[in-house]
């Protein structure tokens, strides 16, 4: 489902638009996904700040955000796997150190 259509720099998502498709359909969460046509599928501040804001909207409404996918050309940044390899990294610090 689009819910958006942007430009070559940039597009807008708005909250509400998504957590009402959502609800509508009685979903329990969401995957959202766009692309970045430059070939470079790292998150902008942009991109943080949205998956923030759409992360606490969605649980205000009892919804699960279960990712945020970035595609490019050749591959894609999922801000779920980054998660987990951020987190299984923190705990492989914590045992070497141990």
């Amino acid at each position: 489902m689009q819910i958006s259509k942007g430009g070559f720099t940039l597009t807008t998502i708005d909250n509400k638009q998504i957590l009402r498709h959502a609800l509508l359909l009685g979903a329990q969460g969401i995957i959202i996904a766009h692309n970045h046509p430059t070939g470079d599928p790292m998150p902008s501040k942009a991109d943080v700040l949205a998956t923030k804001t759409l992360e606490k909207a969605c649980a205000a409404v009892e919804l699960h955000l279960f990712d945020h996918i970035i595609i490019s050309d050749s591959s894609y940044y999922s801000f779920t796997e980054e998660r987990k390899a951020d987190y299984n990294e923190t705990i492989l610090q914590t045992l070497a150190t141990a």
